[in-house]
């Protein structure tokens, strides 16, 4: 049995314009976006069956507000995608901090990969997801121990998709008797159609169709709030977004 899938993002924001009506960004901030994103979120507010995780080092500090916000436990569950050693955009599978492996069987064959080059690979995400690991303040959940609970499951942005939709598989594999809600203040349109394309999964949601270039005033950096969210997670005081 697959975890019911639903997806929750906050309604359309008008985008800041500069004085010549340029349009400018979405959000402030990460903190800013979760503020808003934890309106759409109230019916589960203080639910004892209920537990937020995230999927990126934005997302954290979404996650870690939502938690303040509307008083629900709050991990983070860090998932690495596997890249073509030769094709950094081509993801060939992912691994969770569990070290469960999904692979796409497809293209490792397409692309003909050896067993010893993906074991290579293999190796390589482990040993960023310990080193990622041993830099929370905050102990990373076994999925299996998150079985029947409702999971929301929160990052500051979708627009490739590839790392939330990995997340979903790895959690329907881990914990299948699992309500998974995944949230996120803005998202591609095209995300909606991919996010459904996945067996099981029910999506609703308005999309953004704004470039995610204007997503955050400060792009991929993080601001000071942001800054200080993330010092709440992480060991590191120059934990810096997609390292």
């Amino acid at each position: 049995m697959c975890p019911a899938l639903s997806l929750a993002i906050t309604g359309d924001y008008p985008p800041r314009h500069d004085a010549v009506g340029r349009q400018q960004y979405l959000f402030d901030d990460r903190v800013e976006a979760a503020y808003r994103l934890a309106d759409a979120l109230d019916d589960y507010a203080g639910r004892s069956d209920t537990i937020l995780l995230s999927v990126s080092r934005g997302g954290a500090v979404v996650g870690k507000v939502l938690s303040e916000r509307l008083g629900l436990p709050y991990y983070p569950l860090p998932v690495k995608l596997i890249e073509h050693p030769d094709l950094p955009h081509l993801h060939i599978g992912s691994m969770s901090a569990q070290r469960q492996v999904i692979l796409e069987d497809e293209i490792v064959r397409g692309m003909q990969l050896s067993k010893e080059k993906v074991d290579g690979l293999l190796d390589q995400a482990w040993e960023w997801l310990q080193r990622e690991q041993a830099r929370y303040n905050i102990e990373v959940p076994q999925l299996t121990s998150l079985e029947g609970k409702t999971i929301v499951l929160v990052d500051d942005l979708i627009d490739s998709g590839d790392l939330m939709r990995n997340t979903v598989s790895h959690i329907k594999k881990g914990c299948p008797g699992s309500k998974v809600v995944v949230a996120t203040p803005v998202c591609l349109a095209d995300n909606k159609r991919r996010l459904s394309a996945q067996a099981s999964i029910s999506v609703l949601a308005p999309s953004a169709c704004v470039p995610s270039s204007s997503w955050f005033k400060l792009g991929p950096h993080p601001s000071e709030m942001d800054a200080a969210k993330l010092h709440e997670i992480y060991h590191s005081q120059d934990v810096e977004f997609g390292e």
